[in-house]
């Protein structure tokens, strides 16, 4: 008689492992007991099956509605999201955007620079837009409605190009006007086409004249600190607008107001442009020595201090 107890055991061990069949209608009929609400005592209703307020009325509980959600949950794929300060300005670090490919040419990511003979190229597409300009390149985002080109590179990776062949830019006045353009703070657009490189005038139409846009000096403008945060950002990289006070490229002739009339500012060139979205190079070269380097043209810079 004293094993009874131990067989007994036993056989309700192997009952709650494979399931007893016979035993489903009597064990179902009785209700289980009512689980602890997380966060509160058993039988309680937890926050997350609380009456929720119309949405038209504050929600005290909601911070605590969604702890608890967040414990039930995976707290992986229900954390809170990442807060952005839209106001913050981008960390640019200059040494990880420079990459020397030999002693006198490096790579602002997709930038080419060469010191030795003083210019920039940067890849760019022929935009879509054959109306009034406003602006020769843009980047992604900008006004391409109303530029020649496109281009892929930031407008900090352009002015770090330019600080590399020694130009800072000349900073605006109050009412956004510059000093007279020369060697020390412009530089002379080009575009390459193929294998052939013309000004970059050969590609627009001045309407005034119904003939290509004279070559002109582009500026290279700067900034102070009170617009340093536009000059940036912007996407505009090179103006025939003088209102553009931010924009790090900006012709010093005047091209006329684009919307003053049918014979008034530039509009594309299409006989002398490719096709639209057609792969072309901007160049930006520099004459004579570096603004910052008092030898003679050609000679190679050994160390920039961007």
């Amino acid at each position: 008689m004293h094993r009874r107890p131990l067989v007994l055991a036993v056989l309700a061990g192997a009952l709650a492992l494979t399931g007893c069949k016979s035993c489903r209608k009597t064990s179902s009929s009785s209700a289980p007991p009512a689980a602890a609400a997380p966060g509160g005592d058993a039988g309680a209703p937890g926050l997350a099956h609380k009456k929720l307020p119309p949405a038209t009325e504050p929600d005290p509980d909601y911070e605590a509605r969604r702890d608890e959600l967040l414990r039930r949950g995976n707290p992986e794929m229900m954390k809170p999201g990442e807060v952005i300060d839209v106001n913050a300005e981008p960390e640019v670090s200059a040494a990880e955007m420079i990459k020397p490919v030999s002693k006198d040419v490096m790579m602002v990511k997709d930038i080419k620079v060469d010191l030795a003979k003083g210019r920039a190229e940067l890849p760019a597409h022929v935009s879509l837009n054959m109306g009034p300009l406003e602006f020769v390149a843009v980047t992604t985002g900008g006004k391409a409605y109303e530029s020649l080109l496109t281009v892929d590179s930031s407008v900090v990776e352009l002015r770090l190009a330019l600080t590399l062949l020694g130009f800072e830019g000349v900073v605006p006045d109050a009412q956004g006007g510059l000093p007279p353009a020369d060697d020390s703070n412009s530089v002379h657009l080009l575009l390459r086409v193929g294998d052939k490189e013309a000004p970059i005038g050969d590609f627009m139409i001045d309407r005034r004249t119904g003939k290509p846009a004279q070559d002109a000096a582009w500026q290279v403008v700067g900034f102070d600190d009170a617009g340093r945060k536009s000059a940036l950002t912007t996407k505009q990289l090179a103006t025939v607008i003088a209102r553009d006070a931010e924009v790090p490229l900006r012709i010093t002739t005047d091209a006329g107001n684009p919307y003053a009339g049918p014979d008034q500012g530039l509009v594309p060139n299409s006989a002398a442009l490719p096709a639209a979205t057609s792969d072309v190079v901007l160049i930006l070269q520099r004459h004579g020595a570096a603004p910052q380097d008092t030898r003679s043209p050609g000679a190679a810079v050994d160390k920039v201090q961007p």
